[in-house]
């Protein structure tokens, strides 16, 4: 049975009721994604983007009284408190990199690159001059920057990123998890400091503004039953202490667009640091381990804005690891393929377009060989007219001169994958 909701909890809901109602929060269809560009002075359905004048625009919102800034001298205290019962180590690590997001929409994306360098992964790809580094900008390997800068992005497109940049992850929706579980979750990440829990949630249980909103947890104060939220978008809301079962409520609400609910990740360094960008020893399975860690569910997360051949490669070509080249590299008589490659009717279609996926010729080419090198049960989650057409459309690639050296770099990317799933852990509540 679910937790039963306390008196205080329900003295916080009215609260935060009574003050959405001031404050006119307007209820965002974009729900599980950062909603601080504000609109609650916007029309409903609005013609074009508005432009804010200085007149129009805001300076910061009022923290609801029920949530505690971490600076103020309450906030302060519960601090003390909560460090002095060993319930900040998960606070360091990620006080260290505590970042305001660049974009009203980058919830997701500063959040998750604030945990990957807290968890000290190496992206293995140039940040700036000779450093590696996570940025929000570096995140652009499954999902183009320009589309989340308007919707920010979901809870599963949040898990893949994390997957494809070298994270180990765990999820965790609503209902399948009550508060006590959840309670327990926080309690572990808090105390061990070895792995870092992010929310998924909706701004407006709480009493905020906006809607859905990312944010990591960097402590819990056990007498209170409060959590540390590192809230990113500082130019709206402080960090700030939160009853956990009202957080737990804000994991609620499902998201309007996907019809998903929210809830929380877990995040850990993966044991072999490997990303999809890591060039280090890369071999074809190894590179196929992490494709079929991530392919599958951006298409079917994806599933909905698919409807042509072309829109399918489009997806699968911005889902193309960097370690590519380095197996490429690896491979025989590599001048012979890419000749044979380039000969493809895929080849041949695709490059009368690829010029906006800034791919350079051989890329193009090499990116051809590996989809067509893809095993088909990548494409489990397409709607099975297109699955069959692009099945189809592959099997007629079979030129003489690249057919032998694809199906062997298949059977490489099959060897030693066989065992391999990722799961997505949940607890049933009982």
């Amino acid at each position: 049975m679910l937790a039963t909701t306390s008196p205080l909890l329900r003295t916080i809901k009215s609260n935060c009721l009574a003050s959405s109602h001031r404050r006119s929060i307007c209820s965002s269809t974009q729900v599980d994604r950062d909603a601080d560009v504000d609109r609650s002075s916007l029309p409903i359905h609005p013609v074009q983007p508005r432009i804010f004048s200085l007149q129009d625009s805001f300076y910061k919102r009022p923290l609801p009284s029920h949530l505690i800034s971490f600076s103020s001298p309450a906030g302060k205290t519960l601090f003390r408190e909560a460090m002095e019962a060993g319930d900040m180590e998960a606070y360091w690590t990620l006080a260290e990199q505590f970042n305001t997001q660049t974009e009203p929409a980058y919830c997701g994306l500063t959040t998750l690159s604030m945990v990957l360098n807290a968890l000290s992964i190496d992206p293995k790809r140039l940040w700036k001059g000779p450093w590696r580094w996570f940025s929000e900008d570096l995140l652009d390997c499954c999902y183009p920057l320009e589309e989340i800068k308007k919707h920010g992005i979901t809870f599963d497109q949040f898990e893949n990123l994390a997957i494809c940049n070298g994270a180990e992850i765990t999820s965790f929706k609503s209902p399948t998890f009550d508060e006590d579980f959840f309670r327990q979750k926080v309690r572990e990440a808090c105390k061990k400091g070895d792995a870092h829990l992010v929310a998924s949630f909706s701004r407006g249980i709480l009493g905020q503004t906006g809607d859905g909103h990312f944010s990591t947890i960097a402590g819990y104060h056990e007498a209170k039953d409060m959590v540390l939220m590192m809230d990113t978008a500082k130019f709206k809301y402080p960090a700030f202490w939160c009853h956990l079962p009202l957080l737990r409520e804000a994991m609620v609400p499902v998201d309007k667009l996907t019809s998903q609910p929210r809830g929380f990740f877990i995040l850990k360094k993966r044991e072999d640091c490997a990303t999809d960008c890591d060039k280090a020893d890369a071999t074809w399975s190894s590179l196929y381990h992490q494709i079929q860690d991530t392919l599958p569910r951006v298409l079917e997360a994806e599933a909905s804005n698919l409807t042509t051949f072309d829109d399918v490669i489009k997806t699968m070509l911005r889902h193309i690891p960097t370690s590519m080249e380095q197996c490429y590299n690896k491979q025989d008589n590599i001048s012979v393929l890419l000749q044979g490659l380039e000969k493809t009717d895929l080849y041949r279609h695709i490059q009368e377009w690829s010029a906006s996926l800034g791919l350079t010729p051989n890329e193009l080419k090499m990116a051809v060989g590996l989809m067509l090198a893809y095993p088909h049960q990548l494409y489990r989650h397409l709607p099975s007219n297109l699955s069959r057409l692009i099945i189809d459309r592959f099997n007629a690639e079979q030129l003489p001169d690249i057919h032998s050296t694809i199906r062997s770099i298949r059977s490489e990317m099959l060897r030693h994958n066989h065992t391999h799933h990722h799961h997505s852990h949940a607890h049933v509540s009982p």
